[in-house]
């Protein structure tokens, strides 16, 4: 008798302190503006420019969640964050959202006290050489010196890669990636490792870019994926459709310059689109047309890429695993109706 007592007094307890618990969009609510971790500084995924204003792929995503919670895409602080500093800034509350090139793994999904909402990009390991090397193959370099970030799924992959095929290579290791970019052009290693999308982000800011090249092999998968606390299911849900809503919108061909005459005349898709069930708008604390805000704010999926990483940037690169499931891509939202 007594032990059953116990055990309906602590569901009692369990129960009051969830009902009482503030939300994380609540708390961001009253704040009055989102907190997001991005990169010190890669180029195409966040960077400040000339005029100090932060930019790039990640930075777009964490304009869109603002957005999403307040119509405003400006509403939101940027903090960057190295590869060591990113998961305690968010377990300890320093931001809500890591938005930040990371990779989507069984360990950090279940060992951090962190989870992940969705993709927002497909990439993989790469590794950049001068053409001076005659490099041809990243088995060509057996006993090479390897400029990498510490504490990124860089360190396993390269590890395993060479182990399995009986190769040799020194390590050298940095905290910060403007430091492993120093370093390399000072020559202090023969190659530079870490995600195809940053190795190409990073031969543009070198001083002879024409004089590096980025060889052919991938040898990882790195699905690069947004980041929130496990403990609020509703935080998760939100950012993740917010990713989603981008997909949406470019599947629907929604973009920044025609949203107009689509709130005109929509189609029944585009009308479950950019005006959600009001019942499922409430429970992640939005209104019902936060997909609205976030396509006036920073476009679709397509045209956010375009701007960082395509036909309107310097880096030209085709998109491939990130085109949509219509064109033969891995980028495939769930319905919003």
């Amino acid at each position: 008798m007594l032990a059953r007592i116990i055990s309906t007094l602590f569901l009692i307890i369990s129960v009051t302190s969830l009902t009482t618990q503030a939300s994380k969009i609540d708390e961001i609510k009253t704040r009055g503006h989102l907190k997001c971790g991005v990169s010190s500084g890669l180029p195409g995924f966040s960077y400040v420019d000339d005029q100090g204003v932060w930019r790039g792929f990640d930075v777009d995503f964490c304009r869109a969640t603002a957005a999403a919670i307040f119509g405003d895409p400006d509403k939101v602080d940027f903090t960057p964050l190295t590869s060591k500093t990113r998961f305690s800034a968010l377990q300890s509350g320093e931001i809500d959202v890591l938005i930040r090139n990371t990779t989507w793994n069984f360990s950090r999904d279940v060992s951090l006290g962190l989870g992940f909402s969705a993709i927002n990009f497909y990439d993989g390991q790469a590794f950049m050489v001068p053409k001076s090397l005659k490099v041809k193959h990243v088995y060509d370099l057996d006993g090479a010196s390897i400029c990498m970030v510490q504490g990124t799924t860089t360190e396993m992959n390269t590890q395993q890669y060479f182990e399995k095929r009986g190769l040799e290579y020194k390590a050298v290791y940095f905290e910060k990636t403007d430091q492993m970019v120093v370093s390399y052009q000072a020559g202090r290693c023969d190659a530079m490792t870490g995600d195809a999308s940053a190795m190409l982000g990073l031969k543009s800011i070198l001083q002879e870019p024409s004089e590096q090249i980025i060889l052919p092999e991938r040898i990882s998968k790195e699905p690069l994926a947004i980041m929130v606390k496990d403990d609020d299911p509703q935080w998760l849900k939100l950012t993740r459709w917010v990713v989603w809503a981008t997909l949406e919108a470019e599947e629907l061909v929604i973009t920044q310059g025609n949203i107009e005459d689509k709130l005109i005349q929509p189609d029944q898709h585009t009308s479950d689109f950019l005006e959600v069930d009001a019942d499922a708008a409430r429970q992640v604390g939005v209104p019902v047309n936060f997909t609205e805000h976030i396509i006036r704010a920073v476009g679709n999926f397509g045209e956010i890429y375009d701007r960082h990483f395509g036909k309107g940037s310097a880096f030209q690169m085709d998109r491939g695993q990130n085109a949509l499931w219509l064109n033969g891509g891995l980028m495939y939202p769930p319905p919003f109706n």
